[in-house]
């Protein structure tokens, strides 16, 4: 790698969370138009942070200690699109989550192998990680809001075809990437004196935790403004403020890690995300839920940012694709699959402002929780 390819890592970012900007908001109402139930919407939702648990890791550890991390990117990019373009078949649950099953085993591993490469040019080149990755914020962006707007005039099934095509677009941009780490070899350190160290241990504790509470709004935001008569270009409107807000902050999240330490960014993220969830379980006043979502600036953004900061330093060179995929199975594996299993069971008998409620408690304790965390994987 060199200094002039922060570019290439950026229109990854760009194309893979635009793929999100349209799965997160629009793809459970496309569940919704097939006549699916809340609980197999909730179940299809766990089915990516289950593959996180399952292979995730399995598989990146395995690509650290071969040094193949750039063979398995590209298989885990052009396997992505041959899964999503097989939800375009299934129109009931059991094939549905058949196809889901095969996106969740083959996309699960490229993030994280992405995610350790950029690092590595942070580490070598000073590249600020938060400005190269708040290009996918704002591929998110442009789909999330985007593409709502074309939903009012288009059939739901274009959320299917919307994904295959940014998936392949995806796939495109990992063909661009530098080899990074790929084809060093290196001592491999053991891994379990690393994930035995308190600190490590508390950390992914926090990272669950707030992911879980994320859970009832990715899973059943956008259904629950549609059963309060909003439509799919103000639901898109809605998830694209909180995005540009995320956008607006990345770029200065590393400097605000690097002046507070990765504890505290993370405690006043857990603080501010119970506020973010207490406000949509006490109002249905459109202009409150959407000065809510700016929130997601720091539920989602400063916390994230310094999360990753936080891996990186936690782990030893020859195991940070092995750490980028820990943290993720813990935040956007266990994490959601407990938060969307608890919010698939009580959406129906409890509603979105019980789970919103029962979101805010859940972030409030992490928060404390989090607090003895200092600097660079340590305590204090």
């Amino acid at each position: 790698m060199d200094r002039a390819q922060p570019g290439r890592f950026a229109a990854f970012y760009f194309a893979y969370f635009a793929g999100l900007g349209v799965f997160l908001p629009y793809f459970n109402l496309y569940c919704k138009h097939l006549g699916l139930s809340s609980w197999e919407i909730g179940a299809l939702s766990m089915t990516v942070p289950v593959g996180r648990v399952l292979f995730s890791f399995p598989i990146t550890h395995w690509a650290d200690r071969r040094c193949r991390q750039r063979g398995v990117m590209r298989v885990a990019a052009w396997g992505s699109v041959a899964a999503t373009v097989a939800l375009f078949f299934p129109h009931h649950f059991p094939g549905l989550l058949l196809a889901m099953a095969a996106y969740a085993i083959v996309s699960v591993p490229l993030l994280p192998l992405v995610e350790a490469v950029t690092l590595e040019g942070v580490g070598h080149y000073g590249w600020n990680y938060g400005r190269v990755r708040m290009w996918g914020t704002l591929g998110f962006i442009c789909l999330s809001v985007g593409f709502g707007r074309l939903l009012d005039g288009l059939p739901i099934v274009s959320v299917v075809a919307g994904m295959a095509v940014l998936a392949l677009v995806n796939a495109l941009t990992v063909e661009a990437l530098p080899p990074g780490l790929g084809g060093i070899a290196q001592r491999v350190p053991p891994l379990m004196p690393v994930l035995r160290r308190p600190a490590l241990v508390l950390f992914l504790a926090a990272c669950v935790m707030m992911q879980a509470s994320h859970a009832t709004y990715y899973g059943f935001f956008s259904i629950y403004l549609a059963s309060i008569g909003v439509g799919p270009g103000t639901i898109g409107l809605l998830w694209g403020i909180a995005t540009v807000a995320e956008l607006v902050v990345m770029a200065a999240a590393s400097r605000l890690v690097a002046r507070l330490g990765e504890g505290r960014v993370m405690a006043l993220s857990l603080v501010l995300a119970a506020l973010r969830w207490g406000v949509l379980a006490t109002s249905t006043h459109l202009w409150v839920i959407g000065a809510s979502q700016l929130l997601h600036a720091f539920t989602f953004g400063t916390f994230h940012v310094a999360a990753i900061h936080f891996t990186h330093d936690a782990f030893p060179a020859g195991l940070r694709a092995s750490g980028q995929s820990i943290y993720s199975l813990a935040s956007f594996g266990i994490g959601m699959i407990l938060g969307y299993g608890a919010s698939g069971l009580l959406y129906d008998p409890l509603g979105a402002r019980l789970l919103f409620a029962g979101s805010a408690g859940v972030a409030l304790v992490a928060a404390v929780a989090i607090l003895p965390l200092g600097r660079g994987g340590g305590e204090g």
